[in-house]
């Protein structure tokens, strides 16, 4: 009985708050004209309910990520063969649990008269009702971009397909739907658009986009079509998303391109692939011509760190840079990069006093008296990588002479202690056209290995680590197994260079992985991609790891 009556206690007690919640937004956002909400039912039974439900189940498998970062922007698919993908990324938002989500999708009915419609719309599901957020409402309707058309949304799977997840995962975050048109003119209004919704998530409104990504390709198109995606995602290249082929790499590239705007005004430029699916391979018929693909991609919100914290950049090589002129990092970069805290940089190549002539342009040699004129630009030089070996073992022993000789320490598979942070650094890779290119690097893996189990007393290991495949953004999964024994072995955070291009993060037992960096100063300014630097600053407590990143184009 009095368990009972507990309950009964704490469902009153949940029922006042949740109409005080209510009273106080809708007199905060003058709601009385919104008008009275519209009752959609969604009956969710037979096949859909069972896939639903299955989609649930298998998200609470995945690996854990720990305590994370708040998570501004969510990108889902709303295909429901990937049941567990949408509420893999719909999970996600529940440990901050935001009070209210804008859910947009792409128009797919051309129902929309207008650039974006919403409607005041109480969705009824088998795990029960959602309620749409007034203000968010009463900001929609000021704007004449916005149409009121809640009628849309009864057969607007790009909302329907989501909201029985929403409401079974985050059952008291309001939900309000809009659609955006697939309009061509968008970019002509794409300012407005931005400003409107930027205002409508400001007060810690989740933006929720709905977006399947590949459409009707064989799975290897498809899978090439989503690493185009993104590559131009996560190095935040706004003009290749503006440009996505629609339907064929997403079919709202509108929606990718708010959402990564979006992210880049919350500091939350932090895009993390949470799950990466294809229809062909969750039915086991990768041999179809037909498949639809799909990402949870999550943007954590960047930590406000001093400058004076440890701070990691990508690739350097000074191998075929013509003059000194070309030594910087990109523009956009450099008030992040300067502070006196460290500042570690990966050095490719040996550097040599008298560097010889070779004809093959993937065998590095970088000039002492060229690096010596930039090497202020970082305070540590990892020299752990694919081009260690490029002049021979002697050529790496003398890399080291010199780095000491300068007043540098190199990085190693030892580990030093930097601001009471030990740096463990390593390469799995080793450049394959070198004369001399043999290198232990298993024993070198077990070494560090070793390293993180035994500790370095209260200091908080970090690997910085040679991996991943050139120009390649998004991670296998033998990678990202690779790159996860680390914080399994002891690493409160891991940063990988070598793609030469910007890949994602993820959040793993409450430690940052980020799986690609990209070039800091290199020769390859050819491409949005490859001239992109990714910066990465970390800061502990005794359970905690912080993060701050940037963007420097």
């Amino acid at each position: 009985m009095a368990k009972a009556q507990q309950l009964v206690w704490h469902t009153l007690q949940h029922t006042l708050k949740r109409i005080l919640f209510l009273f106080v937004t809708c007199a905060l956002s003058s709601c009385r004209g919104a008008g009275q909400a519209v009752t959609i039912t969604l009956p969710l039974e037979g096949d859909a309910l069972r896939t639903t439900e299955q989609g649930l189940f298998d998200a609470t498998k995945l690996l854990p990520r720990g305590t994370t970062p708040a998570i501004p922007v969510l990108i889902v698919p709303h295909h429901l063969t990937a049941a567990v993908t949408i509420a893999a990324g719909l999970q996600a938002l529940i440990p901050k649990h935001p009070s209210s989500i804008l859910l947009l999708s792409p128009d797919h009915f051309h129902a929309c008269s207008s650039l974006l419609c919403t409607g005041n719309i109480r969705f009824e599901t088998p795990f029960g009702t959602t309620n749409p957020d007034p203000r968010t409402q009463s900001l929609l309707r000021s704007s004449p971009l916005v149409g009121d058309n809640p009628h849309l949304f009864e057969n607007e799977h790009g909302i329907t397909a989501l909201i029985p997840f929403i409401q079974k995962l985050l059952p008291e975050t309001l939900v309000t739907p809009v659609v955006i048109a697939q309009r061509p003119d968008w970019k002509g209004q794409e300012a407005s658009l931005l400003e409107l919704l930027k205002n409508t998530t400001a007060s810690g409104t989740a933006f929720v986009v709905s977006s399947d990504f590949s459409h009707y390709l064989p799975l290897q198109l498809a899978d090439a079509a989503d690493e185009k995606t993104a590559l131009a995602l996560f190095s935040d290249d706004t003009k290749a998303l503006e440009n996505l082929a629609n339907p064929s790499q997403s079919d709202c590239p509108t929606c990718l391109w708010l959402a990564a705007n979006i992210a880049s005004v919350d500091d939350a430029f932090n895009p993390s692939v949470l799950l990466h699916t294809n229809s062909a391979r969750i039915l086991k018929e990768e041999k179809v011509q037909s498949t639809t693909s799909h990402f949870a991609i999550a943007f954590y919100r960047n930590a406000d760190l001093p400058s004076e914290d440890v701070t990691f950049g990508g690739d350097v090589t000074l191998t075929r840079s013509p003059s000194v002129s070309a030594l910087a990092p990109p523009q956009s970069a450099r008030k992040f990069w300067s502070g006196k805290g460290a500042r570690v940089a990966n050095l490719e190549g040996p550097l040599a006093e008298q560097c010889a002539s070779n004809t093959n342009p993937f065998i590095f040699c970088n000039p002492l008296a060229l690096w010596i004129s930039i090497k202020s630009i970082a305070t540590i030089w990892n020299i752990e990588n694919n081009h260690k070996l490029d002049q021979g073992q002697e050529g790496f022993r003398n890399t080291i002479e010199l780095l000491k000789r300068s007043g540098s320490e190199a990085l190693s598979d030892k580990g030093i202690t930097v601001e009471n942070i030990r740096i463990f650094a390593l390469t799995n890779i080793i450049n394959p056209v070198a004369a001399a290119n043999s290198a232990d690097l298993q024993g070198q893996y077990r070494r560090v290995l070793e390293a993180l189990r035994a500790g370095s007393g209260s200091a908080p290991q970090v690997v910085y680590v040679h991996s991943g495949t050139e120009y390649e953004a998004l991670s296998s999964a033998s990678q990202e197994k690779y790159l996860r024994s680390f914080v399994d072995s002891g690493a409160r955070a891991v940063i990988a260079v070598h793609s030469h291009v910007i890949g994602d993060m993820e959040m793993y037992r409450g430690a940052p992985i980020f799986r690609g960096v990209g070039n800091f100063i290199f020769d390859q300014y050819d491409q949005t991609a490859t001239k992109t630097a990714k910066l990465v600053r970390l800061s502990f407590t005794a359970t905690q790891t912080f993060f701050q990143t940037m963007i420097g184009h």
